[in-house]
């Protein structure tokens, strides 16, 4: 695997650190599209512990275009808080 996809699994294991655990699942979810919401809910705190290297060695590879579909998430999140509000 390239380095520079290896960088953005790290960016994504960041990102997830800084929210919530459902914002993070949602985004291991849309970076990862095989694995299961109980996989994930089980697993969460040892997905983001791994390495990229070993993640990738567990859960194999990301969906390409995984960086979208994070802003995605993320824009929905917001835009039900928003109207929460």
């Amino acid at each position: 695997m390239h380095t520079y996809a290896l960088s953005q699994i790290a960016e994504m294991q960041d990102d997830c650190r800084a929210e919530s655990p459902a914002t993070a699942r949602a985004i291991i979810l849309a970076t990862f599209p095989k694995l299961s919401m109980n996989f994930v809910k089980r697993n969460l705190q040892q997905i983001l512990a791994l390495s990229p290297d070993d993640l990738v060695e567990i859960v194999g590879h990301p969906d390409p275009t995984a960086r979208e579909a994070i802003r995605r998430v993320l824009a929905q999140i917001d835009a039900a808080e928003e109207a929460a509000a």
